[in-house]
């Protein structure tokens, strides 16, 4: 009894497979129409250099960023060598986190910042913009900040 419902179901899994491909496997499929009619004009082609030239100007601001808490860390790293206690590391500890943590702070806010301004001159613009998360890294953690890309008009 169970060797024939067995058979049944893998018979009508195969049957089901292969006259689901068939379906799926369409010859006459129109191919997909672009919209040509609208070039890039003089005002969209400004958008786009200045959606280009905030994201050079944000990745001038991680790097500064970047290479100043590498500094800081190479300092904390130095720094807990030469201390002994126990409560002076944590202390230690605590100092170069918060200093790390609003480094990275004022950074995302100066980016979201340009990114703002920029999405809302493109969106005046009919340039349609998205704004990419990347992940940097920042000394000892790595944090998510946001360049743009111009995907549309």
């Amino acid at each position: 009894m169970f060797k024939k419902g067995l058979i049944i179901a893998l018979f009508s899994v195969i049957m089901t497979m292969g006259m689901g491909t068939t379906v799926l496997a369409e010859i006459n499929v129109p191919p997909v129409e672009y919209d040509t009619s609208k070039e890039m004009t003089a005002e969209i082609a400004a958008i786009i250099e200045s959606i280009e030239k905030a994201n050079v100007k944000i990745y001038t601001e991680i790097d500064k960023v970047q290479v100043k808490t590498n500094e800081m860390y190479k300092n904390y790293l130095e720094e807990l060598k030469a201390t002994q206690g126990e409560a002076q590391k944590v202390a230690l500890w605590e100092k170069y986190d918060s200093k790390i943590t609003e480094e990275i702070k004022n950074l995302d806010m100066k980016t979201q910042s340009i990114t703002k301004k920029e999405v809302e001159k493109a969106r005046i613009a009919g340039v349609t913009v998205e704004v990419v998360w990347i992940t940097v890294k920042f000394a000892d953690r790595e944090a998510k900040i946001d360049p743009m890309v111009g995907v549309g008009w």
